[in-house]
């Protein structure tokens, strides 16, 4: 190794020199670098500036000149800086060091947000969160999961409509329409219903219970149709396939369904506020199911009128002497502010009848149809378990036997099988002397299954009294799906009685 390079490398004991700071450099803190703190760092600098001299003696030539160029600058330096202490002002005691910035924890790499109410202390609760999550992901999962099924359920099962009909008051202070304006209000909720299968047919009326597409009609319509199908034809010429949802004999009431909507329902009114003599119109389908419907003015002839539907029922009907034709079974009797207040189901036929015809309430109506739409058959319907023969007044007197009811037959589930014998005449039910047969049918139809009566019986020579829990009647229809042909067409869809109707004992 040369002179100059053992001379120009520093010794391990010699200290890093610093660079000399200038006036305009300032502490952490702002203040001023103090006078003697420059004198001594420029004295620090002369001795260097020595060192470095006996450094170039042993350079060359051209280097030496350099070190003398560079000696010259420094020492031009070194004066400036003695001329700038002696203008600086004395020195001010140095402030207060400050304290020590404690040292932050490293970035991190994102951030996390975390509610300052509820802080993870520790690792299980970190474990808490996340099984409350996967939770609500599973329970959410199951409600998605249910919901799906139950609309496909729901689809399947229209009859599940939680449909209900309102009966609306007849209008105070309002005049009455004319007939035209009742048929314009109400033709546009009637429809014509063709019932067929590969070797019969039938038609007959509707009414337009929902804008879904419900439609109310008679059960009897497809008595004699097996596996019957649909056809509805509305005001305005359109035609629809409609399915069966359910019926019911004892009532003579059905619902069909049409696959639309955007249909026009019927108002329906009070039938209660009926009186007789009161004017209505019955609007149906009688020339066919195709056509336009008609309209047949007249008056409300009796209310609540019993009339034997089946071998052992008898129902109440609204009695009118509207015309009522073949084909208008299922249609409207309406009351002269347009509101339905009757469906109507039958007439009696004969040469000693004339004009009479009958409908279902809408009372009635309304408490099957719903029920029909909601559960499929008549809920809440309550019977007795018995038929009978009414003992008139007239019957009583001439066989001295009192007035009241005649047991015809007893079924095994009625609670008053083995209480009571055929022959065995009910005079009494809840203390109402049984003056009408009718009497004991009204005072059922106000109860429901399992509520209990007590009947006062006359047997032979003894009176005695029983108590009858009421059994439960969901009834069940015409409707039949089987292969058989039970047997004619039902070509007029419109039932019919005659005299002989009313020699069945009545049942209940």
């Amino acid at each position: 190794m040369s002179e100059f390079e053992k001379q120009s490398q520093p010794t391990p004991e010699e200290p890093a020199q610093q660079e000399p700071q200038t006036e305009s450099e300032v502490k952490s803190d702002g203040a001023v670098t103090p006078e003697s703190s420059i004198e001594a760092e420029a004295s620090d600098w002369s001795r260097e500036q020595a060192n470095e001299s006996d450094v170039q003696a042993g350079l060359p030539k051209a280097d030496a000149g350099l070190f003398s160029d560079l000696e010259m600058e420094m020492s031009d330096d070194v004066d400036a800086i003695d001329e700038l202490v002696g203008t600086l002002p004395e020195a001010e005691p140095p402030a207060p060091a400050p304290k020590p910035v404690e040292e932050l924890p490293p970035l991190l790499s994102h951030v996390v947000e975390i509610d300052p109410l509820d802080q993870p202390q520790d690792h299980k609760k970190s474990k808490k969160g996340l099984v409350t999550f996967i939770v609500c992901v599973a329970v959410t999962v199951a409600l998605a999961l249910s919901c799906t099924v139950g609309y496909f359920v729901g689809v399947g099962q229209s009859r599940r409509s939680s449909v209900v009909m309102g009966l609306e008051p007849k209008p105070q202070d309002t005049d009455a329409l004319s007939a035209e304006q009742v048929y314009a209000q109400v033709n546009p909720s009637i429809v014509g219903i063709a019932v067929y299968n590969d070797s019969a047919s039938a038609v007959a009326s509707g009414v337009i219970y929902t804008e879904d597409g419900y439609v109310i009609t008679n059960d009897h319509i497809y008595a004699d149709i097996t596996s019957p199908k649909f056809l509805v034809f509305t005001f305005d010429g359109k035609s629809y396939e409609a399915t069966y949802v359910a019926g019911d004999t004892r009532s003579d009431l059905a619902v069909l369904k049409i696959n639309g909507s955007g249909f026009q329902p019927a108002t329906f009114g009070n039938s209660e506020e009926l009186v007789v003599g009161e004017s209505v119109v019955a609007i149906g389908r009688p020339s066919g199911a195709t056509t336009d419907s008609n309209i047949t003015k007249g008056i409300i002839s009796l209310l609540n009128r019993r009339v034997s539907v089946t071998t052992s029922y008898s129902a109440s009907f609204i009695q009118t002497d509207t015309a009522i034709n073949p084909g208008s079974s299922g249609g409207a009797l309406v009351n002269m502010y347009g509101q339905v207040v009757g469906i109507t189901s039958s007439k009696l036929v004969g040469n000693e009848y004339d004009r009479i015809g009958f409908a279902i309430p809408t009372k009635t109506v309304k408490r099957v149809v719903d029920s029909l739409i909601q559960n499929g058959y008549v809920a809440d319907r309550a019977r007795l378990g018995i038929t009978y023969r009414e003992v008139d007044a007239v019957t009583a007197k001439v066989n001295n036997i009192p007035q009241g009811i005649m047991v015809a037959s007893v079924e095994n589930d009625s609670d008053l099988y083995g209480k009571v014998q055929e022959n065995d005449i009910i005079t009494e039910v809840n203390g109402i002397k049984l003056d009408r047969a009718a009497f004991i049918l009204d005072i059922i139809e106000e109860l429901k299954p399992g509520d209990t009566i007590t009947v006062t019986v006359q047997s032979g020579n003894q009176t005695f009294s029983a108590t009858a829990r009421l059994l439960a009647d969901a009834g069940s229809s015409s409707y039949q799906e089987s292969s058989g042909n039970i047997g004619g067409n039902g070509s007029d869809g419109t039932s019919s009685y005659n005299s002989s109707d009313f020699d069945f004992p009545f049942g209940y």
